[in-house]
């Protein structure tokens, strides 16, 4: 189910040819990753959200091998931020995708249900107000059910 895209979702995927495409080197083995991890991508979110919130307290990207993970402190509650590139189609390779979650304890990511978005309206809703405010940057947003976001994966 696609959710409107005047409110959000579960999760965002939109187009941009602003970000790095270009395989980043690992700084440890110098070995380049397998694809775009969009940390440039990751920078430029947090430095837009804490220029419209500064109370917040995000840490600078974490870089995975599938893509940039933002922490974002709101007082008690800490959001993830999962950034990564998603070509779904050939012919999109500028697409990228967010998912959203709560930070879970050690106990509760081995043993609980999958993360989910549930509680994650006000980072939602402030990601929602940098990527409308930039139409030339972003393009094609749309909000998704995290289970129409993974059909598409």
């Amino acid at each position: 189910m696609t959710v409107s895209g005047d409110r959000p979702g579960d999760a965002v995927s939109f187009r941009s040819s602003s970000f790095s495409l270009e395989l980043p080197k690992d700084p440890s083995s110098g070995r380049s990753y397998d694809l775009p991890l969009g940390d440039d991508l990751a920078a430029y979110l947090r430095a837009q959200m804490l220029e419209r919130e500064p109370s917040l307290s995000i840490d600078g990207p974490i870089l995975e091998d599938w893509g940039s993970v933002l922490l974002v402190c709101d007082r008690d509650v800490v959001y993830v931020l999962s950034i990564h590139w998603v070509p779904w189609k050939r012919d999109d390779d500028d697409r990228w995708g967010i998912q959203f979650h709560k930070r879970r304890g050690c106990l509760a990511a081995l043993l609980g249900p999958k993360p989910s978005a549930a509680g994650c309206a006000p980072v939602q809703a402030l990601v929602q107000k940098v990527l409308t405010a930039d139409t030339a940057r972003f393009r094609e947003v749309e909000w998704l059910s995290q289970d129409a976001y993974e059909a598409r994966m």
